[in-house]
C-alpha cells in the first residue's frame, strides 16, 4: 500500500464500492499481506486511528424495519471484540446520521 499503515500501527484500511449506496470495508496487515474483513453494513461509515486498535462503525440496516447501528469493536490482533452497540429504529436508512470522521481527523 503506497499511503502506508492508517489503522492499529500496521494495517491499511481499504473501502470497496460494492453497489449504490454501500461501501464494505477491509484491512490488511502490512507485514504479512492477510486480508481481515471489518465488521459493519450497508451504508458504512468508518472512525480509526493509526494509533488506536478501536474501530468505530456506523451502518444501516435497509431491512423491513430500518435501522441505524452505531458499534465499537476492539481490534485483538486476530479479531475484533465488539465493546459497545447501539441501535435506533429509523423510517428510513439515509436518516441514519454517520459518525464524526471518516478514517481521520480533519488537519
Amino acid at each position: 500500500m503506497k499511503r502506508g499503515a492508517d489503522f492499529a500501527g500496521h494495517f491499511a484500511v481499504v473501502l470497496v464500492n460494492c453497489g449504490n449506496a454501500c461501501i464494505a470495508a477491509r484491512m490488511i496487515d502490512l507485514r504479512t499481506g492477510q486480508l481481515f474483513w471489518i465488521p459493519g453494513g450497508y451504508q458504512l461509515d468508518l472512525e480509526y486511528y493509526v494509533r488506536s486498535r478501536l474501530m468505530r462503525v456506523a451502518w444501516a440496516d435497509p431491512s423491513e424495519n430500518p435501522v441505524c447501528v452505531r458499534q465499537d469493536f476492539e481490534w485483538t490482533g486476530r479479531k475484533f471484540v465488539k465493546r459497545y452497540e447501539d441501535r435506533e429504529k429509523a423510517v428510513d436508512t439515509s436518516e441514519c446520521p454517520g459518525l464524526a470522521y471518516i478514517g481521520k481527523p480533519p488537519q
